[in-house]
């Protein structure tokens, strides 16, 4: 009877926790001019959007852009509006084809370079979501994090928008028709299947998680993201700060395991399960044909 009573115990509280609980960050930042918004643009859009929905995002930035698309006081102005400065590394490497000792000196970089904005904080972003093919590699870019005092900035709804975001240019550059209210259906639609994928996920081995969603710097996340709110507040989802959400004690560990790329619950599911989970939506293909299933381009 002690045993079942304890068994019970533990379950509550894995499975008990903050629910319905969303953090917004974006990689990435500073891109270039695109075919609705200039750099420029597209960081005052973002800005206006938090604002009018008072939510404050983090942004995980690469400095080797600073110099391009006036992206330094970009990034100071995400920064003077409120939002986290993150280190998404210096040039936007891949583990898998850098070196463990120049990924770690890429880190660094973006870290003195960082250091400027008021709202700096602490944490990385890997790049790609990539962390290694091994475990020696993963560790050392683990330990390094560790020894700099950096967090893992994860994410728990990994998603394609930069791709959504690509076939909408592509059209453009082409001089195609585009609807712009279809394109953000399209991608409020797909980001909503994601996060319920990756919530089902989290609620069957993890318990109710704070979830971090994976965003791109780009113009259809910036032409969108109001609609994006509104949608995930009719379902009675509450977007919180970047803090809050990272400071799930859920999720604080890091997972024994290889299988990164798709995010943190997805990682953890995988060390409790030995499953490999993946939302549909990751998939180029799929995007491809839902995006002309959708009419969203058509040829003038």
């Amino acid at each position: 009877m002690k045993k079942l009573t304890l068994l019970l115990m533990m379950s509550l509280v894995t499975t008990t926790g903050p629910a319905n609980e969303i953090a917004f960050t974006f990689d990435d930042a500073p891109r270039g001019d695109g075919h609705i918004y200039t750099g420029k643009e597209r960081t005052q859009k973002i800005i206006d959007e938090l604002a009018k929905e008072n939510i404050q995002a983090a942004f995980f930035v690469n400095p080797e852009r600073f110099n391009r698309y006036g992206g330094l006081a970009r990034i100071k102005a995400y920064a003077n509006a409120g939002h986290l400065i993150a280190n998404h590394t210096h040039s936007h490497p891949s583990i898998k084809k850098t070196s463990l000792k120049a990924y770690i000196e890429d880190i660094d970089r973006a870290d003195k370079l960082i250091q400027q904005f008021s709202t700096y904080t602490k944490w990385f972003r890997y790049p790609f979501l990539h962390e290694g093919d091994s475990i020696e590699v993963r560790d050392g870019v683990r330990n390094f994090l560790a020894k700099a005092g950096y967090k893992n900035g994860y994410v728990t709804v990994d998603n394609y928008d930069y791709f959504i975001d690509d076939l909408v240019q592509q059209a453009l550059e082409k001089n195609e028709k585009v609807n712009l209210d279809k394109a953000c259906d399209m991608l409020v639609d797909l980001l909503w299947d994601g996060l319920q994928f990756y919530d089902s996920v989290a609620n069957k081995y993890i318990g109710n998680v704070r979830h971090v969603l994976l965003m791109h710097e780009n113009d259809i996340e910036a032409l969108c993201l109001s609609k994006l709110v509104r949608h995930l507040r009719a379902k009675d989802w509450k977007v919180v700060s970047p803090t809050l959400a990272f400071s799930d004690p859920l999720l604080k560990d890091e997972p024994d395991t290889l299988y990164l790329n798709q995010g943190r619950v997805a990682a953890i599911a995988h060390v409790r399960s030995g499953k490999k989970y993946v939302s549909k939506w990751e998939s180029t293909a799929a995007l491809t044909t839902e995006f002309e299933r959708r009419r969203i381009a058509t040829k003038n």
